[in-house]
C-alpha cells in the first residue's frame, strides 16, 4: 500500500507541475514545435470573425493630362511659295508700278491665270520666264524693281480668291494683237484669251 500511496502522490506532483508549466523536456519541446507551428500559422492567416467585409482601398484618381499628338506641318500643295510671290511681286512693280491698286491686281491676275490655262505654261516661273511675255524681263527693269508685303499680301490673296479670272493679257496705251478686249484701269489694257 505504501507503493500506491507513493504512486499517487507521484502522479498528484506530476499533474501539479503540469499545470502550472513545468514539463518533462520532451513534451516541452514537443508543445514547443506545436506553439511555434500554430503562432507562424496564426500570424500568417488573419483571423477575421463572421460576416466580415473587407474594407475596399480607395485609390484617388488623378486626371492624366490630355496628350495631343504632335504632327508634321501641313504644308499646302494649293499654294504659292514665297519664291514665286516675290516674283510675281516684282514684275507687277516693273509692269505696273505707276498704276493704281486695281491695276496691280489685274495685271497679278493675267500672271496667275496664265498658269492655270491650258494655253500657257503652268508654273509661275514659266509663265514670267516665257520669252516675248513681260516686257520687263528683257529690258531690265524686272532687276531694278524689288518686292513689297502689301504687294505680297494682295498676290496671296488673289492667289485664293481672283478678281478676274478671265484675263490673260495686258499692254500699255491700247489693246494688243492677241484676245478679246475686256476693260480698261489706267494706262493698261486687259483681254481675255477668246
Amino acid at each position: 500500500m505504501r507503493i500506491n500511496k507513493f504512486v499517487s502522490v507521484l502522479l498528484v506532483v506530476c499533474l501539479t507541475f503540469n499545470s502550472f508549466g513545468v514539463r518533462s523536456k520532451a513534451f516541452a519541446q514537443q508543445d514547443k514545435a506545436n506553439t511555434t507551428n500554430d503562432i507562424n500559422a496564426n500570424y500568417l492567416k488573419p483571423i477575421e470573425p463572421k460576416g466580415y467585409i473587407k474594407p475596399v482601398k480607395m485609390v484617388e484618381t488623378v486626371e492624366q493630362p490630355v496628350i495631343i499628338e504632335q504632327v508634321a506641318p501641313v504644308i499646302e500643295v494649293d499654294k504659292l511659295s514665297q519664291d514665286e510671290v516675290d516674283l510675281i511681286s516684282r514684275v507687277v512693280m516693273a509692269e505696273a508700278e505707276n498704276e493704281p491698286l486695281e491695276g496691280k491686281l489685274y495685271v497679278v491676275d493675267t500672271i496667275l491665270n496664265r498658269v492655270d490655262s491650258k494655253h500657257f505654261p503652268n508654273t509661275v516661273q514659266d509663265v514670267i520666264y516665257q520669252a516675248h511675255q513681260f516686257t520687263s524681263m528683257w529690258n531690265g527693269r524686272y532687276n531694278r524693281c524689288e518686292s513689297n508685303s502689301e504687294l505680297n499680301d494682295m498676290i496671296n490673296a488673289e492667289y485664293s480668291n481672283r478678281k478676274n479670272s478671265g484675263i490673260v493679257f495686258f499692254t500699255a496705251n491700247r489693246y494688243g494683237e492677241y484676245g478679246s478686249p475686256s476693260f480698261r484701269v489706267a494706262n493698261h489694257y486687259f483681254s481675255t484669251y477668246n
